[in-house]
């Protein structure tokens, strides 16, 4: 399983933000292509698990750095 960033979300999302790291269920996504770079679009409900990054104190950190925490 790989594990994606969220780049954008729509206004109705409730349960993930920018910079999370998710799972999702890749066979429900549309795939799309932006300036050479295949990116994808996926309905909330088919996030299979959604990831926050930590500071080592526990603030929420920048995404690509700290720990990971269950959201």
């Amino acid at each position: 399983t790989k594990f994606a960033e969220v780049l954008a979300v729509g206004y109705d999302v409730k349960k993930v933000r920018v910079g999370n790291r998710i799972v999702l269920d890749w066979s429900k996504c549309f795939p799309v292509k932006v300036n050479d770079i295949e990116r994808a679009i996926i309905d909330e409900e088919h996030i299979l698990l959604s990831i926050k990054k930590l500071k080592s104190n526990g603030d929420i950190d920048e995404p690509k750095t700290g720990k990971f925490r269950i959201i």
